[in-house]
């Protein structure tokens, strides 16, 4: 009888927080109280820490009366400054916490009028208000159960459900606040409805299509269309009326009760609204096309020579870094990062700014240089450069971030910090950055509670003033200088599209340059042909394109006169910690700051959240026995501690069994099993089932880690220890031992793979480790050392993955011997699983003697294809299928003893099909359906089923 965890299969699915990377155990981390929340930072973000929960003890009673709901605890809110990316999480699960990412964003759709941490704690303490909330019989059985999973009905909605609410509610339209109705959000949908709009069930699949934010688009534009067409309240009914679902997943009856109509129905219904509400002609595109559509498209930057350099990802290679020369020739120069920026000098050298992981707990931008004689060279450590550019021959500069806080700074050519050049006031964030030509001039954007500039300071000077050269209501991106030196080009959002203009820098004005469909999302400054290029949104992808200064100016706008830009005279000063003036509009339509008080501030303690929050009970009955039991789970605030535990006691034998998992810091991590097998019951004189003898199994496992991490590769070393003993009990009877077996180990992993979005699967690198195990410590079965290597590859095709795996283990004499067969064969993750013996060798069953000796050896090959990205979820019943795959493999593996070498391969070969399952919207789990064929003497034909893709 062995016991399955239902809850533990949710936990990792849903709440686990495991990360490889984020909070360092060993900082100082601190924590206070407020009225709503336990706030938990760094005792070098205090200052941050306190604006947090102004903010969300501000926005708390507005998003609580929007849904009718207040939580009955207090949200756990953690502060991190561990990534160099605009993010942030929430859960309900094992409790309400929620971790804010403070650094702000500096492209994308999020850089729009909000304040970062304000958009981002509305964000999230919606998604925690929304998941958190229950009523009828869900409500009824947390009084009993606590927070169980399944009670949650709003966790088990669609991701766009869930997401598109927390879109709407954190976009104010009246203050030009929020993603919803911003400009760029607006190009996305209206190219999703000149390509065609899509199904609900692919939307309710969240598939791989572009756009990777359509779980955001669809469902904060369903909101907005449930507002406009059924009333201001419909969009909290129907979540009110969601809430009740002790069954969740009734997603598709969910609007009747709102709309009158099913919500396939209410989808057809909602596309013609889309369709209405984005008709228009298409504008068609103008200037020459460099690099055609792309499934990722960044950091354009125009070479003195007229080429052109970008990063290139096409979903299925890594990222590149590639050269368009100016006869339309693409060369691929080096691999980069995804989200790496870059800029060239008139060298030919390119200045690359691109995400590590430092220290082994933070996702921190490095500064690397990279040149045709000398390749890339890194220049940082753990620097925080978000992005940089070159300052003529002798420098750069760079803007680095830390605690949320960004500053331009100066660098000398090899990295080495020279001095401050500008930093940001409070509340303000400096996207973006440009250096003219000869590296005199440095002009970059600031938001600032809505407001937008242009400011230019002299490098020639340091005792020149910062000057605004122009301000918005709405966003200013990517500014470059002119060849000339005579404006500034930059992308802007007005008229409701981003295109791209330039303004002069002596006051005159301003003018359009393009006029796009989508969007202009960069671009760099021109050449001495008057020509600059443009990264811009298009359907399915990205573009980049040139275009003539002289031919492409649309438009010469009096600024004045519009109304919505206004320049400032050339002469007006700013500090460089002055705020700018707030616009008043803003002002008035944005929530005023509420006093808070702050209490109990203290060193964090994992013991304030650890102990469980739920229970759910168990059982077993059959043969004879009966187990009953119960599951808890829990984890801290900061997920350093985790655990699941699941004890049984069986009433006929009185044995206890169960589960215990516990991980540490995703470093160490113990487990621990007990079950028990019922081999023979007979029927008593009742014509009752009573157990005549059984097995009793327990397994146990600790492990710990230290590991080496960058993105490229990982590096891990650790001891462990593990158990395994197992007996034979006859009722009333004698007991046998059947198994006692404890070893000691020691190993050291090297993983290098990865994968690609439209990969199938890791499709490059490779992982090798080796474990070295020895009984001889312990007094158990067997005696001896063990040694064993494992070597996996994939090789990208195309879209396909070429993937190799060998195997060599030798044991001692006095060793457990191993066995080969069956279709099983553990993941290599970084964590071996100690005292294993069994390896997989489809076609042949488990134990045969001719596949069992103290020395094993297995190879294969195996060629897995994508067949169709399916990305279709159905509501009845709410079951869904992404992609569809298929492998071909061939191995060959031997198991002997004594010689040095086998005198017979066993080979197989077989074929899988891989489906990428989703269950109840939320659950994605990898199956695998494969037949093998052994094709020697004691093979047979072997059909199997499991679960991941285990090679």
């Amino acid at each position: 009888m062995k016991a399955k965890s239902f809850v533990g299969i949710l936990l990792f699915v849903l709440t686990s927080s495991c990360w490889a990377i984020g909070p360092n155990p060993s900082h100082d981390w601190r924590s206070f109280d407020s009225d709503h929340f336990v706030v938990h930072y760094e005792a070098k973000n205090r200052a941050q820490a306190e604006a947090a929960v102004t903010i969300a003890e501000t926005v708390w009673p507005r998003i609580t009366g929007a849904f009718q709901w207040q939580p009955q605890e207090k949200t756990q809110l953690i502060l991190m400054d561990d990534f160099d990316v605009a993010n942030g999480f929430a859960t309900p699960l094992p409790f309400n916490h929620t971790g804010i990412f403070l650094t702000p964003p500096d492209d994308g759709e999020l850089l729009e009028n909000s304040d970062w941490l304000e958009l981002v704690i509305s964000h999230e303490l919606t998604h925690i208000v929304h998941m958190d909330k229950r009523r009828g019989a869900p409500k009824a059985l947390q009084n009993v159960l606590g927070r169980f999973p399944l009670l949650f009905p709003n966790v088990w909605q669609p991701t766009w459900l869930i997401e598109g609410l927390a879109t709407y509610v954190e976009s104010e339209p009246d203050a030009h606040r929020g993603r919803l109705d911003n400009t760029l959000f607006d190009a996305y949908m209206r190219l999703e409805v000149q390509s065609g709009v899509k199904s609900l069930r692919e939307i309710n699949s969240d598939g791989r299509a572009f756009p990777i934010n359509k779980a955001y688009l669809y469902g904060a534009y369903f909101y907005r269309f449930l507002e406009q067409r059924y009333g201001d309240q419909a969009v909290y009914r129907m979540v009110n009326d969601y809430s009740d679902n002790l069954l969740p997943f009734r997603v598709h009856s969910n609007p009747v009760t709102v709309t009158g109509k099913a919500m396939d129905a209410l989808w057809l219904e909602y596309q013609d609204w889309l369709r209405a509400r984005f008709a228009g002609p298409q504008v068609a595109q103008s200037g020459a096309l460099l690099i055609d559509t792309q499934w990722q498209l960044a950091a354009p930057a125009l070479a003195v020579d007229g080429s052109v350099y970008a990063v290139v990802n096409d979903g299925i290679r890594q990222p590149q870094l590639q050269r368009v020369l100016a006869n339309g020739q693409r060369q691929t120069l080096v691999r980069v990062e995804n989200g790496a920026r870059i800029d060239v000098n008139q060298r030919g050298e390119v200045l690359i700014a691109q995400p590590e992981i430092c220290a082994n707990y933070h996702y921190y931008y490095d500064l690397y240089r990279w040149s045709e004689a000398d390749g890339k060279q890194r220049l940082s450590h753990c620097g925080r450069y978000r992005n940089a550019v070159w300052l003529g021959d002798h420098g750069m500069v760079a803007l680095h971030n830390d605690s949320g806080q960004s500053e331009l700074q100066l660098l000398d050519r090899t990295g080495q910090f020279q001095r401050r050049l500008y930093r940001a006031a409070a509340g303000e964030e400096l996207p973006d950055f440009a250096v003219n030509a000869t590296g005199s001039l440095l002009v970059w954007t600031s938001k600032q509670a809505g407001q937008w500039r242009l400011q230019e300071m002299d490098l020639s000077d340091q005792t020149a003033p910062v000057r605004t050269l122009w301000h918005s209501d709405t966003p200013l991106l990517s500014p470059h200088y002119r060849a000339d030196d005579q404006a500034v080009l930059f992308g802007h959002d007005r008229d409701d599209r981003l295109n791209a203009w330039q303004v002069a820098r002596d006051g005159s004005g301003a003018s359009r340059l393009t006029e796009v469909n989508g969007a202009v999302l960069a671009l760099t400054g021109s050449d001495e042909q008057q020509q600059f290029v443009t990264l811009e949104l298009v359907s399915g992808g990205y573009q980049m394109r040139r275009h003539s200064l002289a031919a492409e100016t649309v438009a010469n706008t009096d600024p004045v006169a519009a109304g919505d830009i206004a320049p400032t005279s050339p002469t007006t000063q700013a500090t460089q910690t002055t705020s700018t003036t707030q616009d008043s509009t803003v002002a008035a339509a944005t929530a005023q700051p509420i006093a808070v008080t702050i209490r109990n501030e203290r060193d964090y303690s994992a013991l304030e959240t650890i102990a469980p929050r739920a229970w759910f009970p168990t059982a077993f009955v059959g043969d004879g026995a009966l187990a009953l039991g119960v599951e808890v789970f829990g984890q801290d605030a900061l997920g350093w501690h985790q655990y699941t535990f699941s004890p049984q006691y069986e009433t006929s034998e009185g044995e206890w069994l169960g589960s215990f998992i516990y991980g540490y810091d995703q470093r160490h991590f113990l487990a621990a099993f007990r079950e028990m097998e019922v081999t023979s019951s007979s029927e008593n004189d009742d014509d009752e089932e009573e157990i005549v003898a059984y097995k009793l199994r327990t397994t146990t496992q600790w492990v710990s880690l230290l590991p080496w991490l960058r993105l490229d590769t990982r590096i891990y070393s650790g001891i462990g220890i593990a158990s395994a003993r197992e007996t034979y009990q006859i009722v009333d009877g004698a007991k046998f031992e059947l198994q006692d077996e404890r070893v000691a180990a020691a190993f050291i992993g090297y993983d290098s793979r990865r994968g690609n979005w439209w990969s199938e699967g890791n499709n490059r690198g490779q992982m090798l480790s080796l474990l070295a195990e020895s009984y001889d410590p312990f007094d158990g079965q067997y005696e001896g050392k063990v040694y064993r290597a494992d070597w996996r590859g994939q090789f990208g095709l195309g879209a396909t993955t070429l993937a190799l795996r060998y195997t060599e283990a030798r044991g001692d004499d006095g060793t457990e011997p191993f066995e080969l067969g069956g279709h099983y064969n553990s993941e290599h993750v970084g964590i071996p699983r100690l005292n294993e013996r069994d390896l997989a060798l489809r076609g042949y069953d488990n134990g045969e003697p001719a596949l069992t000796g103290k020395r094993a050896r297995i190879g294969g090959v195996e060629w897995r294809t994508p067949l169709a990205d399916l990305d279709t979820h159905f509501m009845v019943p709410p079951i869904g299928f992404n992609r569809l795959s298929a492998a071909l493999f061939y191995e060959a593996g031997a198991a002997w003893s004594g010689s040095s070498s086998p005198e017979q391969y066993y080979r197989s070969a077989g074929l899988e099909l891989l489906a990428e399952l989703k269950l109840g919207y939320r659950i994605g789990l990898q199956i695998t359906l494969g037949w093998a064929r052994g094709l020697d003497e004691p093979g047979g034909d072997e059909a199997y089923f499991r679960l991941g893709r285990s090679f």
